[in-house]
C-alpha cells in the first residue's frame, strides 16, 4: 500500500448525498479513504441505503488495492438514529436502564442483548458494518445537555452489565459496535458539540465512575473505543481534550487498560476540537495521541486533513511506523468482520414485526411511576392535555400521537401544544387556568427539558402550569417525555410518570398507563436531585 493508501485507511469521512454523486467519487478515489459515515442526509428508506452501500462499496472494490470500506452510523436508539423510515425504532438506553432496573424477570440484561442484535440484523441487511454505539457514559450530572437519555443511568455497574449485553448483541449480528465516549461523557453540563467540557473528577473518581463500563468493555472483547472531546485534568495535568491526550489514548487506554482494538476519535469538526484548532492540526495531534481512525464528518475539510497527515509523515513528525500501526489495526478489524467476504444480504429483516413487538416490550417496561398516587385517570371524563410539540404527529391534523390517544379514552379533550425551548409561550395558558379548571374534569401535562431549560435560564413555566392547575383543584398527572430529571421538585404531589423518550410504542404505552390499563413496571435508572 502506498502511503496515500495507508493515510486514507485512517479516515472515516462524510459524503454528500444520498446517491453516489460527485462527491462520494472523490472520498472514496482521491481520498482512499477506508471508511465512510453515514449522516440523515445520507439515508432515506432501508431500500435507498442498501443501493447507496452496494454503489459505495463496488466503487472501493476498483481501487488498487480493493479494500471494502468500512459503513458507521449512529445508531443508538431513541433520538439518536439517523435513518428513521421503515426501520425498527427502538427506544433509548435509558428507558433499557430503567426497564432492567424494574426487576421484572423479561427485563434482564438480555434485553438489552436483544435490542441490539435486533437493531444491528437491520443496519447489516442494508450494508452498515459499524455501529457507534453503545454510549457508555455513566450519566452523573442531571444538566449535562448532551448524553442524557443516550446513557443507561447513574450506576457504572448497570451501565456496564447493558453495555456489555449491547456489544455482545451487536456482534453477533455482524457488525462492529464503538464503545463511546471515552474517557467519560456523563459528568460534565457541556455539550462538546459546543464547546470544551471539563471533567473534574480526582483519579480515583475516574477509575469507580466514568472507566468502569470501559474496563468491563474491554474485558468482553469490544473492536473499537471513541474518544471523548472533553478535558480530564487529572489524566492530562491541563485541559487537553482526550482525544487529543496521549495520556489518555495511549498511557491510558492501550497501558493500563491493555485494549488492542482500534481507537477512533469523534467527529473533528465538533467546537471541543475546533475551539482550539483546525481539523488539520488537530488529525495530526489525535494520531500522535494514539488514535487509529480520524471521524471527519464535513466534506469541505477531507481534503486538508488528508494533507496534513500526509506532511507530517513526509516531514517526519509522524512515523511510517506510527501509521502503519494503525493500519494494521483496520485491516485487522475488517478481516475479523468479514468484510472482504461479504453476506447476502434481505431487507425483511428491517421493521420486521418480531421486531416491532421487541420495541413494544422495552417501550412498556420501561415506564416508571416516580408517583403513582392518583392513577389512573378516569377514562369517559373531561380531559385537556398540555403537550411539548416534539411529541410525535398523530393522524389527525394539529394533533399529536398522544392528543389522538387521550381523546380516544375521553368523553372530550383538547390538546394545547407548546415549545419546550420556548417556555413564554405558556404565559397566556397561566391566565386561562382558572376557566380550563373548571371545563375539564382531568389535565394531562407532558414536559420535554423543562429542568435543562430551567437550569440554563431560570425559566419555569411549565412547573408554574402544574402548580396552578394543582392549587384550582384539578386532577392532574405529569409526563416526563425526555429527562426524568424534570420530575424533581415537582410542585405539590402529583401523578409522575417517566418514558425517556418519545417514539410511537412510548407514547402508547404511557397513554395506556395513564389511564389503568397497564401499570409502570419501571425503575429510575438515575437519582433525582434532591432525593
Amino acid at each position: 500500500m502506498t502511503l496515500e493508501d495507508r493515510v486514507g485507511q485512517m479516515l472515516m469521512c462524510g459524503i454528500p448525498g444520498a446517491t453516489l454523486d460527485d462527491g462520494a467519487r472523490h472520498t472514496l478515489l482521491d481520498l482512499r479513504v477506508g471508511g465512510v459515515v453515514l449522516l440523515s442526509r445520507n439515508a432515506q428508506d432501508p431500500e435507498q441505503l442498501a443501493a447507496l452501500l452496494h454503489d459505495l462499496q463496488a466503487l472501493a472494490a476498483t481501487r488498487t488495492p480493493a479494500v471494502p470500506l468500512l459503513v458507521s452510523i449512529d445508531h443508538e436508539g431513541g433520538a439518536v438514529v439517523r435513518l428513521s423510515r421503515g426501520v425498527t425504532l427502538f427506544p433509548s438506553n435509558m428507558a433499557l436502564g430503567a426497564a432492567a432496573a424494574s426487576g421484572q424477570p423479561s427485563a434482564s440484561p438480555q434485553l438489552a442483548h436483544a435490542v441490539s442484535r435486533a437493531s444491528a440484523e437491520e443496519l447489516a441487511a442494508m450494508g452498515v458494518n459499524m455501529n457507534l454505539a453503545p454510549v457508555l457514559d455513566v450519566n452523573t450530572e442531571p444538566t449535562n445537555p448532551v448524553i442524557g437519555l443516550r446513557s443507561f443511568g447513574a450506576w457504572p455497574a448497570r451501565v456496564s452489565e447493558l453495555g456489555v449485553a449491547f456489544i455482545r448483541g451487536t456482534q453477533e449480528a455482524g457488525v462492529i459496535p464503538v464503545a463511546k465516549h471515552f474517557p467519560g461523557h456523563g459528568g460534565v453540563p457541556v455539550d462538546s458539540h459546543l464547546s470544551l467540557p471539563v471533567l473534574q473528577a480526582s483519579g480515583e473518581d475516574l477509575w469507580a465512575v466514568e472507566l468502569a463500563p470501559f474496563r468491563s468493555a474491554i474485558a468482553a472483547g469490544v473492536d473499537a473505543i471513541m474518544s471523548a472531546h472533553v478535558a480530564v485534568p487529572a489524566l492530562t495535568g491541563d485541559d487537553t481534550p482526550a482525544t487529543l491526550a496521549p495520556e489518555v489514548m495511549t498511557d491510558l487506554l492501550r497501558g493500563r487498560l491493555g485494549f488492542r482494538g482500534v481507537a477512533m476519535t469523534d467527529d473533528l469538526s465538533m467546537k471541543g476540537i475546533t475551539g482550539r484548532m483546525g481539523q488539520p492540526e488537530a488529525a495530526v495531534r489525535a494520531v500522535e495521541a494514539g488514535c487509529d481512525i480520524l471521524l471527519v464528518v464535513a466534506c469541505d475539510v477531507q481534503d486538508a486533513v488528508q494533507a496534513a497527515l500526509l506532511e507530517a509523515v513526509r516531514s517526519g513528525r509522524l512515523s511510517e511506523a506510527r501509521i502503519d500501526e494503525s493500519v494494521r489495526r483496520i485491516l485487522s478489524l475488517k478481516v475479523r468482520y468479514g468484510l472482504f467476504d461479504p453476506r447476502p444480504r434481505d431487507l425483511s429483516v428491517v421493521g420486521s414485526p418480531e421486531h416491532q413487538t421487541l420495541a413494544r416490550e422495552v417501550s412498556q417496561l420501561a415506564i416508571t411511576a416516580v408517583q403513582a398516587n392518583g392513577l389512573p385517570l378516569e377514562a369517559g371524563r373531561r380531559t385537556l392535555l398540555v403537550a411539548p410539540g416534539y411529541l410525535p404527529a398523530g393522524t389527525e391534523e394539529g394533533k399529536s400521537l398522544l392528543g389522538e390517544e387521550v381523546c380516544r379514552r375521553s368523553s372530550s379533550c383538547r390538546e394545547i401544544r407548546y415549545d419546550p425551548y420556548a417556555p413564554g409561550t405558556l404565559q397566556q395558558l397561566l391566565a386561562e387556568v382558572p376557566a380550563l379548571a373548571g371545563e375539564f374534569d382531568q389535565v394531562v401535562i407532558g414536559l420535554w427539558d423543562a429542568s435543562l431549560v430551567r437550569a440554563r435560564t431560570g425559566a419555569d413555566a411549565p412547573y408554574r402550569i402544574i402548580g396552578a392547575f394543582a392549587g384550582a383543584g384539578s386532577r392532574v398527572a405529569v409526563v416526563a417525555f425526555r429527562l426524568p430529571y424534570d420530575l424533581a421538585g415537582l410542585p405539590g404531589i402529583v401523578p409522575a410518570l417517566a418514558t425517556y423518550g418519545a417514539t410511537p410504542e412510548q407514547v402508547q404505552a404511557v397513554a395506556a398507563v395513564l389511564f389503568g390499563e397497564r401499570t409502570a413496571p419501571g425503575a429510575l435508572p438515575v437519582p433525582l436531585p434532591g432525593g
